[in-house]
C-alpha cells in the first residue's frame, strides 16, 4: 500500500494512515496557531481540534463501513486507508455491478446519516435559530447559538465534516466511490474495459475542473481533492501497465515507457462475462433458497412429530382421568387437531 503507514488492526482489518492525511493535519493545525479571527482560516486552535477528530472519525466510520458491506456481499478488502476525505484505492469489489453499487453508496450513505443526525439536533437544541446549510457546511459555527455552547460546536463541526465527506466521495474520479458508482452502472450496457475507459477520462475532467476552480478561486479544498485524485489516476495508470505487461509476458514497465494497450477491446466479450458472472450469481442464490427451503421443511416435520406424539399423550391422559383432567394447553393442543382432522378428513 503506497503513501501510507500502518496504524492499527481491527477485527482482522488493518487501519493504514494516508501520507494526505498526515498532511493535512499538520496544515492544519499549523494555520490554527496562527489564527488570528481575521484571516481567511476559518478555524482557531479548539475548533481545528474538533474539526481533526470528527475528520478522523467521520472517514473512519466511513471506510469500515464499506469494507464491512463488500465483505458481506463476497469482496476482498483488507485494509482501510485513512484519506482525507474517504477514499478506495485497493481491494478487490463484490463480483456484479448492483453489489459495486452498493459497495460505492453505503460509506456516503453512513456520512450523510451522520450529517442529517446533527442537523436535527442542531435545530432541535436551538429553536431553529441556526440551520445548517450543506452547501455552506461552516456558515453557522459561529453563530451565537453554536459558539455560546460548549457541545453543540464540536456537534457541529461533525456535521459539517460528514456533509463534506459525504459529498466528496460521490465525485466520479479515483479515489472516490464515485468512480465506482459511475463504472458500475455503465458495465451492464458497454462492458467491463469500455466502462473503465470512460470512467478514467470523466476522472481526468474531473481534476481538470478541481484544479482549474481552486486555482482561480484561491480555494484549497478543491486543489487538495483535485491533487489526491491525480495521484490516485496516476497510480491506477502504473497498475494496468504492470498488469498488461504481466499477462503479455513483457518486460517490467519503467516510468517513461508504458506497453500499449488493447486499441479495440471487445466490448461482447465483457459483456458475455458480466452474463456468467450474473447467471452464477443467480444460481447460487437458487442453491441458498433451495437449502433454506429442505431445511424449513424438515423443521416443519420434526414440529409436527413432537405434536402429534403430545396429541397421543393428551388422548391417552382423556382415557385414564377424563375430559376435565386436561389443563388449558392441552385443551387448546386438542381443540387445534380436531379442527385440522374436519378440514382435512
Amino acid at each position: 500500500m503506497s503513501w501510507s503507514v500502518p496504524a492499527a488492526r481491527i477485527g482482522g482489518v488493518t487501519i493504514r494512515i494516508h501520507a494526505f492525511l498526515l498532511v493535512t493535519i499538520v496544515i492544519v493545525l499549523i494555520r490554527a496557531a496562527w489564527h488570528t479571527g481575521s484571516d481567511s482560516f476559518p478555524l482557531g486552535p479548539r475548533p481545528a481540534g474538533w474539526f481533526l477528530a470528527a475528520l478522523i472519525l467521520v472517514v473512519t466510520i466511513h471506510e469500515l463501513v464499506t469494507v464491512l458491506v463488500s465483505r458481506r456481499l463476497g469482496g476482498h478488502m483488507p485494509e482501510v486507508v485513512l484519506q482525507p476525505l474517504g477514499g478506495l484505492d485497493d481491494g478487490v469489489l463484490p463480483p456484479g455491478w448492483r453489489r459495486a453499487v452498493i459497495t460505492a453508496l453505503v460509506g456516503p450513505l453512513s456520512a450523510i446519516t451522520i450529517s442529517v443526525t446533527v442537523a436535527v439536533v442542531i435545530l432541535i437544541s436551538t429553536g431553529g435559530a441556526v440551520a445548517p446549510n450543506p452547501f455552506s457546511p461552516v456558515s453557522g459555527l459561529y453563530s451565537v447559538e453554536v459558539a455560546s455552547s460548549p457541545w453543540l460546536e464540536p456537534i457541529y463541526i461533525l456535521g459539517a465534516v460528514a456533509t463534506v465527506v459525504a459529498g466528496v466521495n460521490l465525485l466520479p474520479a479515483p479515489p472516490f466511490r464515485g468512480r465506482i458508482l459511475f463504472e458500475a452502472v455503465l458495465r451492464p450496457q458497454m462492458g467491463t474495459t469500455a466502462a473503465r475507459r470512460m470512467t478514467r477520462r470523466l476522472g481526468v475532467l474531473t481534476v481538470t475542473v478541481l484544479l482549474i476552480v481552486g486555482l482561480l478561486g484561491l480555494w484549497l479544498l478543491p486543489v487538495l481533492v483535485g491533487a489526491m485524485c491525480a495521484a490516485s489516476l496516476h497510480r491506477g495508470r502504473r497498475q494496468a501497465a504492470v498488469e498488461t505487461a504481466v499477462f503479455r509476458g513483457e518486460s517490467w514497465p519503467d516510468d517513461a515507457s508504458y506497453p500499449p494497450s488493447n486499441p479495440d477491446p471487445d466490448p461482447m466479450l465483457d459483456l458475455r462475462t458480466d452474463a456468467l458472472v450474473d447467471q452464477e450469481e443467480a444460481a447460487a442464490e437458487g442453491d441458498r433458497k433451495n437449502r433454506e427451503a429442505l431445511k424449513s421443511g424438515r423443521a416443519d416435520r420434526e414440529a409436527a412429530a413432537r405434536e402429534e406424539t403430545e396429541l397421543d399423550r393428551v388422548l391417552e391422559k382423556i382415557a385414564t382421568d377424563g375430559l376435565d383432567s386436561l389443563d388449558r394447553r392441552e385443551r387448546r393442543l386438542l381443540a387445534r387437531a380436531t379442527e385440522r382432522r374436519r378440514e382435512d378428513p
